[in-house]
Protein backbone atom coordinates (compact mmCIF):
# COMPACT_ATOMS: atom_id res chain seq x y z
CA UNK A 1 0.00 0.00 0.00
CA UNK A 2 1.54 3.33 -1.04
CA UNK A 3 1.43 6.42 1.09
CA UNK A 4 -0.01 9.70 -0.09
CA UNK A 5 2.88 12.03 -0.99
CA UNK A 6 3.58 14.92 1.33
CA UNK A 7 2.15 18.19 -0.07
CA UNK A 8 -0.45 16.22 -2.05
CA UNK A 9 -3.11 18.90 -1.50
CA UNK A 10 -0.93 21.82 -2.66
CA UNK A 11 -1.33 23.35 -6.11
CA UNK A 12 1.11 25.63 -7.89
CA UNK A 13 -1.55 28.35 -8.04
CA UNK A 14 -1.74 28.30 -4.22
CA UNK A 15 1.94 29.16 -3.76
CA UNK A 16 2.82 32.77 -2.89
CA UNK A 17 3.30 35.07 -5.89
CA UNK A 18 6.96 35.67 -4.98
CA UNK A 19 7.58 31.91 -5.20
CA UNK A 20 5.68 31.43 -8.49
CA UNK A 21 7.60 34.32 -10.07
CA UNK A 22 10.93 32.56 -9.49
CA UNK A 23 9.85 30.16 -12.25
CA UNK A 24 10.30 31.19 -15.89
CA UNK A 25 6.95 32.51 -17.10
CA UNK A 26 5.55 32.11 -13.58
CA UNK A 27 4.90 28.44 -14.42
CA UNK A 28 5.95 25.33 -12.54
CA UNK A 29 4.94 21.72 -13.10
CA UNK A 30 3.57 19.64 -10.26
CA UNK A 31 5.51 16.37 -9.89
CA UNK A 32 5.83 13.63 -7.31
CA UNK A 33 9.36 12.67 -6.31
CA UNK A 34 9.59 9.18 -4.85
CA UNK A 35 11.49 8.15 -1.74
CA UNK A 36 15.13 7.70 -2.74
CA UNK A 37 15.19 10.69 -5.12
CA UNK A 38 18.46 12.58 -4.69
CA UNK A 39 18.64 16.37 -4.68
CA UNK A 40 21.42 18.91 -4.32
CA UNK A 41 22.08 22.59 -3.81
CA UNK A 42 24.98 24.96 -3.38
CA UNK A 43 24.57 27.01 -0.22
CA UNK A 44 26.42 28.91 2.47
CA UNK A 45 23.48 28.58 4.85
CA UNK A 46 22.31 25.66 6.99
CA UNK A 47 19.64 23.66 5.19
CA UNK A 48 17.62 23.46 8.42
CA UNK A 49 16.93 26.71 10.27
CA UNK A 50 14.37 27.80 12.86
CA UNK A 51 12.17 28.78 9.88
CA UNK A 52 12.30 25.20 8.53
CA UNK A 53 14.10 23.34 5.75
CA UNK A 54 15.18 25.28 2.69
CA UNK A 55 12.65 24.55 -0.08
CA UNK A 56 14.87 25.22 -3.14
CA UNK A 57 16.66 22.21 -4.70
CA UNK A 58 18.01 20.76 -7.93
CA UNK A 59 17.93 17.11 -8.97
CA UNK A 60 21.12 15.04 -8.95
CA UNK A 61 19.73 13.10 -11.94
CA UNK A 62 18.16 15.21 -14.71
CA UNK A 63 14.45 15.88 -14.40
CA UNK A 64 12.69 14.16 -17.32
CA UNK A 65 10.84 16.52 -19.62
CA UNK A 66 13.04 19.51 -18.82
CA UNK A 67 16.30 20.87 -20.28
CA UNK A 68 18.11 19.61 -17.20
CA UNK A 69 21.61 18.14 -17.04
CA UNK A 70 21.59 17.09 -13.39
CA UNK A 71 24.59 17.59 -11.15
CA UNK A 72 27.11 15.74 -13.34
CA UNK A 73 26.06 17.80 -16.36
CA UNK A 74 26.43 21.04 -14.41
CA UNK A 75 29.91 20.02 -13.27
CA UNK A 76 30.95 19.04 -16.81
CA UNK A 77 29.63 22.27 -18.30
CA UNK A 78 31.38 24.34 -15.63
CA UNK A 79 34.67 22.56 -16.39
CA UNK A 80 34.28 23.25 -20.15
CA UNK A 81 33.67 26.93 -19.35
CA UNK A 82 36.58 27.06 -16.87
CA UNK A 83 34.34 28.27 -14.05
CA UNK A 84 33.45 26.75 -10.72
CA UNK A 85 30.22 24.72 -10.55
CA UNK A 86 28.77 27.07 -7.93
CA UNK A 87 29.47 30.07 -10.21
CA UNK A 88 27.59 28.45 -13.07
CA UNK A 89 24.81 27.43 -10.68
CA UNK A 90 24.58 31.06 -9.47
CA UNK A 91 24.11 32.42 -12.99
CA UNK A 92 21.69 29.70 -14.12
CA UNK A 93 19.71 29.69 -10.86
CA UNK A 94 19.74 33.51 -10.65
CA UNK A 95 21.03 33.68 -7.06
CA UNK A 96 22.24 37.13 -6.03
CA UNK A 97 25.45 37.29 -3.99
CA UNK A 98 23.72 38.94 -1.04
CA UNK A 99 21.20 36.08 -0.83
CA UNK A 100 23.67 33.24 -0.62
CA UNK A 101 27.42 32.69 -0.99
CA UNK A 102 26.86 29.19 -2.46
CA UNK A 103 29.97 27.96 -0.64
CA UNK A 104 29.02 24.32 -0.04
CA UNK A 105 27.54 21.51 -2.11
CA UNK A 106 24.84 19.69 -0.13
CA UNK A 107 23.16 16.49 -1.31
CA UNK A 108 20.11 14.85 0.22
CA UNK A 109 17.95 11.82 -0.47
CA UNK A 110 14.22 11.85 0.17
CA UNK A 111 12.98 9.30 2.73
CA UNK A 112 9.36 9.59 1.54
CA UNK A 113 7.52 10.77 -1.54
CA UNK A 114 6.82 14.49 -2.00
CA UNK A 115 4.72 16.52 -4.37
CA UNK A 116 7.03 19.27 -5.61
CA UNK A 117 6.96 22.07 -8.15
CA UNK A 118 9.55 21.93 -10.93
CA UNK A 119 10.46 24.40 -13.65
CA UNK A 120 13.16 26.61 -15.07
CA UNK A 121 14.44 29.50 -12.98
CA UNK A 122 13.39 32.96 -14.08
CA UNK A 123 16.07 35.56 -14.63
CA UNK A 124 16.68 38.00 -11.79
CA UNK A 125 18.42 41.32 -11.22
CA UNK A 126 22.19 41.06 -11.02
CA UNK A 127 23.63 42.54 -7.89
CA UNK A 128 27.20 41.94 -6.79
CA UNK A 129 26.25 43.75 -3.59
CA UNK A 130 23.30 44.11 -1.27
CA UNK A 131 20.92 46.44 -3.17
CA UNK A 132 19.50 47.71 0.13
CA UNK A 133 22.90 49.37 0.68
CA UNK A 134 23.40 50.58 -2.90
CA UNK A 135 23.38 54.13 -4.11
CA UNK A 136 20.70 55.20 -6.59
CA UNK A 137 23.48 55.47 -9.19
CA UNK A 138 24.52 51.84 -8.64
CA UNK A 139 20.93 50.64 -8.91
CA UNK A 140 20.33 52.65 -12.09
CA UNK A 141 23.55 51.37 -13.68
CA UNK A 142 22.68 47.75 -12.91
CA UNK A 143 18.96 47.95 -13.75
CA UNK A 144 19.35 46.16 -17.09
CA UNK A 145 21.86 43.52 -15.98
CA UNK A 146 20.27 40.15 -15.15
CA UNK A 147 21.30 36.71 -13.95
CA UNK A 148 20.28 34.53 -16.90
CA UNK A 149 18.32 31.85 -15.06
CA UNK A 150 17.23 28.77 -16.97
CA UNK A 151 18.38 26.07 -14.53
CA UNK A 152 15.73 23.57 -13.51
CA UNK A 153 14.66 24.03 -9.90
CA UNK A 154 12.43 22.10 -7.53
CA UNK A 155 10.45 23.98 -4.91
CA UNK A 156 9.59 21.68 -2.00
CA UNK A 157 7.50 23.44 0.62
CA UNK A 158 6.99 21.87 4.03
CA UNK A 159 10.06 19.63 3.79
CA UNK A 160 10.85 18.32 7.27
CA UNK A 161 14.28 17.25 8.61
CA UNK A 162 13.22 13.63 9.09
CA UNK A 163 11.90 13.38 5.51
CA UNK A 164 15.40 13.29 4.02
CA UNK A 165 18.90 12.05 4.71
CA UNK A 166 22.00 14.14 4.06
CA UNK A 167 24.38 12.23 1.78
Amino acid sequence: MSQTPANSNLRFEDLPTEVRMTFRGGMGKEMVLQAGHRLYKFTSHPIVTPRGVTPWWSSVEPFAGFPDTGLAGLQQRAARLSVGPSDLARARSAVAHHWNGLGNLVRIQLNCSYKVFVGQCANAPFYGYDPRQATPEQLAADAKIRWIGGAVQAYIPNLRPFDFSVL
